[in-house]
């Protein structure tokens, strides 16, 4: 039985998902534990990372909500059950619950492709394409933790 996700607000306070506050840092997935940051990872400038690799460093430096145990989100685990709507298009998120995600560039994943230790999964918000190239271009990230296990 799969649970309703939770908005997590910057004090740490839980609100239902169908609250229509967009103030959130957080999403809570209760049936999973994944908890998911609601912006990007972006370089200093707020633009997309250089690399894939500058993606996992910055998801490692995170400290949000008291915890330092973010990493980038996996494709299968988090972006493929979470975040991506199949339902959706221009983006292919729920802005609900994820409201300021940029959708002008990828988003790596910290999935490596399997055939290449350089390419690695990434998802377009725009249309919910997955594909995977080589990890030493351009991109944003999801930074995500395990909650409550």
């Amino acid at each position: 039985m799969e649970t309703t996700p939770l908005k997590i607000l910057a004090d740490g306070t839980e609100i239902p998902a169908t609250d229509p506050r967009t103030d959130h840092v957080a999403v809570l997935f209760p049936d999973t534990g994944w908890m998911v940051a609601c912006d990007a990872l972006t370089n200093r400038e707020g633009e997309a990372h250089a690399t894939a690799d500058d993606v996992d460093a910055d998801a490692k430096q995170l400290h949000l909500l008291g915890f330092n145990d973010w990493i980038n989100a996996p494709l299968d685990e988090v972006w493929l059950r979470h975040v991506l709507k199949h339902d959706r298009y221009a983006p292919a998120v729920d802005t609900h619950l994820f409201p300021d995600l940029p959708t002008d560039d990828w988003y790596w994943t910290s999935t490596p492709a399997p055939w290449s230790a350089e390419s690695a999964f990434f998802v377009y918000l725009h249309d919910g394409l997955v594909s995977y190239c080589p990890r030493d271009l351009s991109g944003f990230g999801l930074a995500c933790r395990r909650a409550r296990q």
